[in-house]
């Protein structure tokens, strides 16, 4: 049984097979995320539209569910935001590329972090932080602040 710690699948073909929370599920993008399965693991996480993959080389891939999953992920992989200093607004790098005519998005790692953690290291929490959706912001491998999770 999978688990991301609020939501029980008992398989990964229930998780993308699900249309609760999707326009239109895409089962067609199973395969693909079998094969992430066997390479990297079980997924590290899912949202209503997409399901993510560590890479456990400092990316992962997001995986459209539905529709909606893919136009998340070209929006995501549409943002480039240059940050010169650590607690700027910044986003993951992402670049995007097609499965089965579905984008799905690899984006660099970034490690989650609590607003206490955040304010140890900035003494506050950066203004941009509260515009990016539940404050799913955290630390690049360099320390700087990013959103992880902005569509």
């Amino acid at each position: 049984m999978y688990t991301d710690g609020f939501n029980k699948f008992k398989t990964l073909e229930e998780l993308f097979s699900e249309s609760s929370s999707c326009f239109s599920v895409m089962p067609e993008m199973l395969e693909f995320a079998i094969t992430l399965t066997q390479k990297y693991g079980l997924p590290i996480g899912h949202g209503l539209t997409r399901v993510v993959w560590n890479t456990n080389k400092g990316h992962v891939f997001k995986v459209p569910r539905c529709d909606k999953g893919s136009l998340d992920n070209s929006w995501e992989s549409s943002i480039s935001i240059e940050q010169t200093e650590k607690y700027e607004e910044g986003y993951a790098k992402t670049k995007s590329f097609l499965v089965n005519d579905y984008l799905v998005c690899i984006a660099e790692h970034i490690t989650i972090a609590s607003n206490s953690e955040i304010e140890k290291v900035f003494g506050k929490i950066p203004d941009w932080t509260y515009f990016i959706d539940c404050q799913q912001v955290g630390f690049d491998k360099k320390g700087f602040l990013k959103a992880y999770d902005f569509a």
